[in-house]
């Protein structure tokens, strides 16, 4: 397999793993078995050829891809729902389980339905399509939309509770990883308020988890005092999402990330979470990405 970024810009030798784009070798963050994992954001379109993106990621040294789980205009219930990956033959089973996240389309939370009570059940429904064949592939994880802003999310939360009260993202067992379910939310103290709400009212279940979305707003921690993101260093944070609005320029003209921002991924690096990045220019992004690692 291609070496790592890290291992291109000279950085430690890293620790074997399994688990990665090709089973190559990971990143190591201050040395331990703790490994930085980084995985690539792409449109619903490159599912359409997925061992070819996954290819291409791994030469662009991602471990994973994250990808829509419906096609573009493809969300319904049953079999109106159109996945973007044509069939769960597209892949084996070891490569969805590493190498695959999968999003849940947005717009699918049912407090957000401002049509009444048939919009609601239409969105619930649409939702549960989605888990249930992203529980099916097996992925690496699955990530839920962003809650609805100044909802009391209770609609949302129970549908979630109920899937994986039934077992659908249950543990795994022996050496199987179990897929996590994480909610998207942003940084700031709105996005940490839903998560506390959902997670409450999911009776603190242990299979969800947080996918922290950086840069939603127009410039990066937009909105986030220092308080609202060292919270999120005591949350079971799972991934975090990187956006355009993350990041600076700095005088040389590449991308960097705010120090408040830096600190904060330097503190969650040793806790396993899981880097997407979903920037303009992917290799870059992930170079800053891997450069705060370095330094934690």
């Amino acid at each position: 397999p291609p070496p790592s970024l890290a291992q291109v810009l000279g950085s430690r030798p890293p620790v074997a793993q399994t688990g990665r784009l090709g089973g190559g070798e990971g990143m190591p963050v201050r040395g331990d078995l703790d490994h930085l994992f980084i995985g690539q954001s792409l449109p619903a379109s490159a599912a359409e050829d997925l061992k070819g993106a996954i290819r291409y990621a791994a030469s662009e040294h991602f471990d994973f891809v994250a990808v829509p789980l419906a096609a573009e205009g493809g969300q319904g219930n049953g079999v109106d729902f159109t996945p973007a990956a044509e069939s769960q033959l597209s892949l084996d089973a070891v490569t969805w389980a590493t190498s695959v996240v999968g999003f849940v389309s947005d717009g699918l939370d049912p407090d957000g339905a401002s049509g009444g009570a048939a919009e609601a059940e239409a969105r619930r429904a649409c939702l549960e399509t989605e888990l249930r064949w992203a529980s099916h592939l097996g992925l690496r994880g699955v990530l839920l939309p962003v809650p609805e802003s100044g909802s009391l999310n209770c609609s949302y939360a129970r549908i979630v509770g109920e899937l994986l009260l039934e077992g659908l993202f249950a543990e795994g067992s022996g050496e199987e990883s179990p897929t996590p379910l994480a909610l998207r939310v942003p940084a700031d103290g709105s996005g940490w308020t839903a998560w506390n709400r959902i997670r409450c009212l999911c009776d603190h279940h242990p299979r969800l988890a947080v996918a922290l979305e950086l840069g939603l707003g127009k410039s990066p921690g937009s909105g986030c005092n220092e308080r609202e993101l060292q919270r999120w260093q005591g949350e079971p944070v799972r991934f975090v999402i990187l956006r355009p609005g993350a990041f600076l320029t700095n005088r040389q003209g590449f991308p960097v990330l705010p120090r408040r921002l830096k600190a904060l991924l330097e503190g969650l690096f040793r806790h396993k979470v899981e880097i997407i990045v979903a920037a303009g220019d992917p290799l870059e992004a992930l170079e800053a990405a891997e450069g705060a690692a370095e330094d934690a």
